[in-house]
């Protein structure tokens, strides 16, 4: 049976908040006991949304979701202190032992194409992790778990201390280097984007870090101008690393917040060119770790423009209440895919949830990005280093996701 549309328009979508700042993270949403959140983290009103009733249920933890196949009705809420406190706890535990990793297991992989087995001249910065790109969105989450969430003081200076060797004046200049000398195309737009985010997370939070990463993020953006401008005219609209649409939130969330950034204008008109096609498909073939379709819905909301609200109107609620969680193993170089492809998509349906006009959709919507964030919770941080390396930029960002969603539904 067919389910009605969104019906989106832009005069009466919702809007509890973006994916662009900061949002209603931290552990502060659950515990009086917990410090509030840094003063870069514009996340006060929602956390206190979330601390008045959004204590977990007895018998929530990431376990609670399995492998795969778990129905929305049954998930855990993430709302649950516990859950929510596991999750960041397991991220950023990923991250911090990814980042000085050198060793890249038993798979093969040709220097400098797809990263390095080790820091030298060439990525002194981001080396571990398996990949560059890897390296690079995990300090993000670094900084994002500092900057938005409560850390153990011991292990806040550890990070801290990784943070600033890494993120060196020498380092980045060394980076930017690389950049120039590898194959053309090399991390774009995919690394390049995320090389954003992590500039735009430093803004405010640490001026020198934030200075010396600036190089970088100005190589960064001159490329990925140029590749906006091209993939305007035939866009990936996969589900993995090249995907357009994903990487052109992440710029245009840059654009917005840094000076310098790539010109909105050219981030709109690859968004523009997405509009005008059918909604992508929901599942990529292969193995995704994005869903073409929500990726897309995340750009157009970010986006907005008559174009971008008229294909988000096409949107189908029942195509996305059919979605259902995936199994992976986080130990196996292609089907890890499939567990950061359920945070992905939590993440996305959340997003949604926080916008959708009908309150019984939209709590539809989260209860099935919670199934999703239960699906592949219990793998963070499990010793598989195909999922560990990557994975928990992933999981904080759908936690986040749906913290938000759920304040907006609870100040509805």
């Amino acid at each position: 049976m067919r389910v009605a549309h969104c019906w989106f328009s832009s005069g009466h979508i919702r809007r509890a908040g973006t994916a662009a700042g900061p949002v209603a993270c931290g552990l502060t949403a659950f515990s009086s006991s917990r410090p509030a959140p840094a003063a870069g983290c514009e996340a006060h009103a929602a956390a206190a949304a979330l601390h008045g009733g959004a204590q977990g249920r007895a018998g929530d933890s990431p376990r609670g979701g399995g492998g795969g196949g778990a129905s929305a009705s049954s998930a855990p809420r993430v709302t649950g202190s516990e859950l929510a406190a596991r999750i960041v706890d397991r991220a950023f535990g990923c991250a911090c032992e990814s980042v000085v990793r050198t060793d890249p297991g038993p798979y093969q992989k040709t220097a400098h194409e797809y990263g390095c087995q080790g820091p030298d001249a060439w990525h002194p910065a981001f080396y571990g992790c398996w990949d560059w790109h890897s390296a690079v969105h995990s300090h993000f989450l670094i900084v994002r778990c500092l900057r938005c969430h409560t850390v153990d003081e011991t292990e806040r200076a550890a990070a801290l201390s990784v943070l600033r060797r890494h993120l060196s004046k020498l380092n980045m200049a060394m980076e930017v280097a690389s950049l120039r000398r590898e194959k053309p195309g090399w991390e774009c737009p995919y690394g390049l984007a995320w090389v954003l985010r992590l500039a735009q997370e430093l803004q405010g939070w640490d001026a020198e870090l934030s200075a010396t990463v600036e190089p970088l993020e100005r190589a960064a953006v001159a490329t990925l101008a140029a590749w906006l401008e091209q993939a305007a005219a035939a866009p990936d609209r996969g589900g993995g690393h090249g995907s357009a649409a994903f990487a052109a939130r992440l710029v245009l969330q840059h654009a917005r917040a840094r000076p310098d950034g790539v010109p909105e204008a050219v981030v709109q008109t690859c968004a523009k060119a997405l509009a005008g096609l059918a909604p992508a498909r929901a599942c990529a073939q292969g193995h995704p770790f994005l869903s073409p379709l929500l990726v897309e819905a995340q750009l157009h909301m970010a986006a907005g423009g008559d174009s971008g609200w008229e294909w988000l109107r096409r949107l189908e609620l029942g195509e996305l209440l059919g979605l259902e969680p995936v199994r992976g193993d986080p130990h196996d170089i292609r089907t890890c895919h499939a567990l950061g492809l359920n945070f992905s998509r939590a993440e996305g349906l959340a997003e949604l949830a926080t916008a959708w006009p009908d309150p019984t959709a939209a709590a539809m919507l989260l209860d099935k990005a919670r199934a999703h964030l239960a699906a592949s919770a219990p793998y963070l941080r499990s010793g598989g280093w195909m999922g560990d390396h990557w994975i928990g930029t992933f999981a904080l960002l759908a936690l986040e996701a749906c913290l938000r969603a759920e304040a907006a539904l609870q100040a509805w």
